[in-house]
């Protein structure tokens, strides 16, 4: 490079070469300016790394071409750009989302040379999951293309692959991420199957699937938004983490890698700080599987610290009385109060109120928490709704009372602490009373001018100055150690004692006993106190204010030999009766140590052979196996950890009419334990006689249905078949509708659940399920099964079920795949053939998604369940489900596949292939007809013509609410093939002026006037015999309807 006179300027191009590691960060300047009288050029290099005709990438990618691109600008390259790329190579490129309101990616071919191919089938680079094509062969530079993130997903995936022969020169892409491109629907704000987003102060996240397991070979993002500006740090327990097969050393195969790149891959409980960036809002962690199995996968609660940042200050003040009071709240003296808002009223929603406690004394590092009264909605163990957090991050919820000690940090002269409600929040509040208590420091020795001790077997304790009146403003502490083993009784003797009477609550001068009870007044006789288990020290506190004071005291101390004794245990209890309650030692408070406590219940009666427990509350210590703190069952099963669903437990087979649970726990002892109702179930014994039947037979037009006892309560181990005989050969469909509808909710309906017999699909829960049309197929009966468990009962349902006529068309023949179901709901389930059981070998089925109305435009497919055998899940050559010429085979439990309607047709087909060798348990798949992000609908012209398979007719003005005056509108079918003898009519809508003979306003189909109202998802079938029929429109002058809105399918013979 050199300069001239003549202000020239001479470039060389050195290719493929750059500065020696280390070299100046990226968007540096890397050359000096270069002066030219009188002005200055800067010259910037761009420089890419390449090391032995390489790309360099950090190791242990699954490939080595693989990259990601982070930062909202980034680059992407081929191996060995600007040389030609290699043969057989895949290549991912994994856009991760810069912030939740970034939509849209902007690519800017700056190279692109690729081999030119018919389809792109042998050298392409992939944009599909950018809701692009396939590009390939040589582009223009300087091309733009736009990509889009789909709903829900935090990561886009750009996938480059080759053939084996015909390598060209490759691409350099230029990608930039464009914030604010979302419109507010598109925002993702909640978790998705696998990635996820978090913009609270708390929170939880879990492995897709989990705890059945991951599917393999994925990369899932979890980001998290700093919810406040006073946060810095991140606090993320890990509950349950389960790879499988981790055998020590790095983690390479199933890890969670974290912002500073650190990974885990095993050991549970634990806990890790992770920080925000300085600058950024956005935190990250990711999450990768391999290909070769997993175990139950991971569950990780997420807190963001409160006032985490090193720079935060300590909150100011509050304001003084008179001026307005927001929810926040202080104490700073020995004695205070903490209340929820507008107590003693209940609290409202959305409250976010933060209490601040300053130490008196620097020896302060424990406080009483007096509950006077603690009522906040109870959420589970977790307490995720309504709760108060304290500076320990452990949670407060439900009902709370008397006293607990809290914990401060030795080092911080203030702590806080937090109570949230949720939307809903109510409850009745709180009054929680706060005393600081002095010397409570550990490893600090008593240093104050009044504190005194005693370490023999007797001693003296008074007040400072004593015989004379004690000075104002006095913390003494008075401490007891242990004189020896035998020694767990003191006696304290009170032969003077005359402190300021400050009533029952000694709210001014006082002695604090060690169970923090306080003594103010005069007093006299012999009290009794003991050692804590576990420690060798008894303390005493006096304080006295500013004001008036007293003679003081003179107490004198005695240690008793030989008063250790071992007491019967206190825990444990006994359930005699139908129902009964069994709670763990001192709940609501923590559980300590060393215990083991035994529950007996006693069968009431002979009839009784069921118990059920129902988990209140269950929050035991999590450990490996249950091998520290836990719950025994009489199967010998041990609970820990958290505990939500009930449990039944049989006397037939424990053998006896006494079952016994053992609650254990280690030397260490944490948690808030458990709250357990037990009920006894009367009748319960398999020896009695059956219920009597509820089976019912249908051959009526129109029928209500309803479960057992319906609107009380539905008996337990209730089975029910409701059969529907076809009423006559015109009717080939039936419509369900639930008009009330309240079962006991479960995952899977495993518990209480109603199944239609011919699609296999289950409902469960409080939610009404959509109407459901079924078609008899070859049979004359179609069956629904209602099934209760032995556990619990609800309301039932009430349904009414109708026969549809003229549903029928004539008897259609062979496809080219077997017509496994055709579905026009705007939600629904798809499911293999025997699902849950494994699919059938040499399966050859076709299901048909039929547009249920204009507005259209996209299908959402999730697959809740997925596993169809392949042996290469990249090219899935044996067993498969294909959509829109897209393969799908291996485990993809939790996938979200976004999937556009073809524009000139109005059905979508899943074709669904398997051979002979392997069959698994198939797929189950939920289905959403989308209508967000889709164009307006088209003006369509009066005049029409069809010749798909299936298609839409809409009346014109329809979208305006009314079709025009004087409008004659001929509509055109032409047979689609020429097996077609039949033309189905759908009526979503139709509403069209009444008159007799339909001689004003009417749709003529195959000579038949069709006039007024007609039924929803009413079907008619006319003969379609000649190439082509048409269908006339016409309205007079006069009254006019809405219109219609019809699909119309073509059916063979």
């Amino acid at each position: 490079m050199s300069s001239s006179p003549a202000r020239g300027l001479s470039l060389k191009k050195t290719p493929r070469f750059c500065p020696p590691l280390p070299f100046t960060e990226t968007n540096k300047d890397v050359a000096n300016p270069l002066k030219l009288n009188p002005d200055k050029l800067y010259l910037t290099i761009l420089c890419f790394l390449f090391q032995g005709g390489e790309r360099h990438y950090p190791a242990g990618t699954p490939s080595d071409c693989d990259a990601l691109v982070r930062g909202q600008e980034g680059w992407i390259f081929t191996p060995n750009y600007p040389s030609d790329y290699d043969d057989h190579r895949t290549c991912d490129y994994v856009i991760q989302r810069l912030t939740p309101d970034t939509c849209k990616v902007e690519m800017t071919l700056n190279d692109f040379d690729l081999e030119e191919s018919d389809h792109c089938l042998n050298d392409y680079l992939d944009l599909r999951d950018g809701q692009q094509g396939v590009l390939c062969g040589a582009l223009a530079s300087g091309t733009k293309k736009q990509l889009q993130f789909r709903s829900g997903q935090y990561t886009m995936t750009l996938r480059f692959k080759t053939d084996k022969e015909n390598a060209r020169k490759g691409f350099m892409i230029q990608l930039k991420q464009i914030p604010r491109s979302c419109g507010a629907a598109n925002i993702p704000t909640g978790p998705s199957a696998c990635n996820q987003y978090m913009d609270t102060f708390t929170g939880s996240v879990s492995s897709p699937g989990y705890p059945n397991g991951y599917p393999s070979n994925i990369r899932c993002a979890y980001t998290i938004r700093r919810a406040d500006s006073r946060i810095c740090k991140v606090l993320l327990e890990i509950r349950l983490l389960d790879f499988g097969r981790h055998t020590g050393g790095p983690c390479r195969g199933d890890y969670i890698e974290f912002p500073d790149l650190s990974r885990t891959c095993a050991g549970y409980p634990s806990r890790k700080i992770v920080d925000f960036l300085r600058g950024s809002d956005l935190l990250t962690f990711t999450f990768v599987s391999d290909g070769y199995g997993s175990g139950k996968g991971f569950d990780i609660e997420i807190l963001q610290v409160p006032d985490s940042c090193a720079t935060s200050s300590p909150p100011s003040r509050l304001p003084r009385p008179g001026d307005s009071q927001p929810c926040d709240q202080e104490v700073s003296s020995v004695t205070g109060h903490f209340t929820s808002p507008r107590f003693p009223n209940p609290y409202g929603p959305n409250e976010r109120c933060r209490y601040t406690l300053r130490k008196v004394d620097p020896s302060v590092c424990s406080v009483e928490l007096d509950f006077r009264r603690f009522e906040l909605e109870y959420s589970g163990p977790r307490c995720s709704k309504d709760y108060l957090t304290l500076p320990s991050l452990n949670r407060l919820c439900g009902s709370i009372s008397g006293k607990q000690l809290m914990e401060l940090p030795k080092d911080s002269d203030y702590v806080n602490l937090y109570f949230v409600s949720d939307f809903s929040g109510h409850g009745l509040g709180f009054d929680i009373h706060v005393t600081q208590l002095f010397n409570t420091c550990e490893g600090t020795r008593l240093h104050g001018p009044c504190d005194q001790e005693v370490g023999t077997l007797t001693g003296r304790f008074t007040s400072p100055g004593f015989p004379t009146s004690y000075p104002a403003n006095q913390r003494c502490t008075y401490s007891v150690h242990r004189a020896d083993a035998t020694v767990c009784s003191v006696e304290l003797r009170f032969v003077s004692f005359d402190i300021e009477y400050s009533g029952e609550q000694c709210s001014k001068d006082f002695l604090m006993m060690p169970d923090r009870t306080r003594l103010c007044g005069t007093t006299s006789g012999t009290r009794t106190i003991k050692f804590p288990a576990g420690s060798d020290i008894l303390a005493l506190n006096f304080f006295s204010d500013g004001f008036r004071t007293g003679r003081g005291f003179d107490i004198e101390v005695t240690q008793r030999r030989n008063t250790c004794r071992v007491p019967a245990s206190d825990c444990g209890g006994e359930v005699t009766s139908s129902a009964g309650r069994i709670s763990s030692p001192g709940y609501p408070r923590y559980y300590t140590s060393g215990l083991r406590c035994h529950y007996k219940i006693r069968r009431p009666d002979p009839s009784t052979c069921t118990v059920e427990l129902d988990f209140r509350v269950f929050d035991v210590a999590t450990s490996a196996g249950c091998s520290e703190d836990y719950l025994q069952l009489p199967d010998q099963t041990r609970l820990c950890g958290s505990q939500t669903t009930s449990k039944a437990l049989d006397y037939s087979a424990v053998g006896s009419d006494v079952m016994t649970l053992t609650f254990v726990t280690d030397s260490i002892g944490a948690g808030r334990g458990f709250d357990i109702v037990v009920r006894q179930l009367p009748n319960s014994c398999s020896i009695l006689p059956p219920p009597p039947s509820c089976d019912m037979t249908i051959s009526e037009e129109r029928t209500v249905i309803h479960s057992p006892n319906y609107p009380e309560d539905y008996p337990a181990d209730a089975l029910c078949v409701y059969s529907v005989r076809r009423l006559d050969r015109s009717v080939c469909q039936v419509q369900v509708e639930f008009l009330d509808f309240d079962l006991e909710p479960a995952p899977d309906c495993g518990s209480d659940f109603v199944q239609l017999e011919k699609n296999g699909e289950r409902f469960c829960g409080v939610q009404t399920p959509p109407t459901t049309v079924l078609s008899f197929g070859d049979g004359d009966i179609l069956r629904m099964v209602f099934r209760s468990d032995s556990v619990s009962s609800r309301r039932g349902f009430e349904a009414r079920v109708r026969q549809i006529r003229n549903s029928c068309y004539r008897p259609i023949g062979p496809a080219n795949g077997r017509q496994c179901g055709t579905y026009s709901d705007a939600m629904f389930t798809i499911q293999s053939e025997n699902f849950p059981l494994l699919y059938p070998p040499n399966s050859d089925c076709e299901y048909r998604i039929v547009r249920q109305n204009p507005t259209i435009c996209q299908v959402e497919l999730f697959f809740s369940h997925f596993d169809v055998a392949s042996e290469n899940p990249a090219h899935c050559d044996r067993d498969f489900l294909e959509v829109k010429g897209a393969r799908y085979c291996g485990k993809r439990d939790g996938q979200r596949v976004l999937v556009d309607f073809p524009k000139e047709r109005n059905e979508l087909t899943l074709h669904f292939k398997s051979d002979s060798y392997q069959q698994l348990s198939g797929f189950r798949i939920e289905v959403k007809q989308l209508t967000s992000g889709c164009p307006p609908l088209e003006n369509k012209t009066c005049e029409q013509t069809f010749s798909s398979e299936s298609f839409q007719v809409i009346s014109p003005g329809y979208q305006s609410g009314s079709y025009p005056d004087g409008s004659d509108c001929r509509y055109t079918v032409k047979k689609s093939s020429f097996q077609v003898c039949a033309l189905q009519v759908k009526f979503y809508t139709f509403d069209l002026e009444q008159s007799e003979d339909c001689a004003k306003d009417y749709l003529d189909i195959a000579e038949q006037k069709l006039c007024g109202r007609m039924e929803y998802d009413s079907v008619r079938t006319y003969e379609f015999l000649e190439d082509e029929m048409i269908i006339q429109f016409h309205s007079d002058g006069f009254k006019n309807g809405a219109g219609f809105f019809l699909l119309f399918e073509q059916k063979t013979c």
